[in-house]
């Protein structure tokens, strides 16, 4: 892992500042910016920062649609979708399908943005949803046995 991460950051719409502040005060590096998903997914491929940071709603690109692009080209790279919508589990579920791997609500706070980027680069998934919170071993731990699951049949 790098000594400074880098993130890229969709369209935040209003938490700019916390967001970069936050990135910043964690020793990680905010890369690039973009105003909506097509200039994430392309600047995304050109700065191959080691986070992605995305917003639900977006012109041209959805966060989903954007989200779906970056991890078709590049599936290593982890996305975080930070959103004003509250993470109900179909939302979860089509953020998880888009390649997403963390979901969290911008009333979660910048503290659980934090925590979210952490678990990210650490390589586990962190969701909370408005239905039943999850802490990241949770998230892992339905991972894991869905594919023990899988593995049994």
């Amino acid at each position: 892992m790098l000594n400074a991460p880098t993130a890229y950051c969709g369209r935040l719409r209003g938490y700019e500042t916390g967001a970069s502040k936050s990135v910043g005060r964690n020793g990680w590096e905010v890369c690039g910016e973009a105003e909506d998903g097509l200039a994430a997914v392309e600047k995304t491929a050109i700065l191959k920062p080691d986070l992605v940071i995305l917003d639900l709603s977006m012109p041209r690109l959805n966060g989903l649609q954007a989200a779906h692009t970056i991890h078709t080209e590049d599936p290593r790279i982890p996305l975080l979708l930070f959103t004003l919508e509250s993470i109900e589990r179909p939302l979860e579920e089509q953020a998880r399908r888009a390649g997403f791997r963390a979901a969290l609500s911008k009333g979660e706070g910048i503290f659980a943005l934090s925590q979210a980027v952490e678990e990210l680069l650490q390589g586990k998934t962190f969701f909370l949803t408005a239905s039943a919170t999850m802490s990241p071993a949770d998230s892992d731990y339905d991972f894991k046995s869905a594919t023990e699951e899988l593995n049994k049949k």
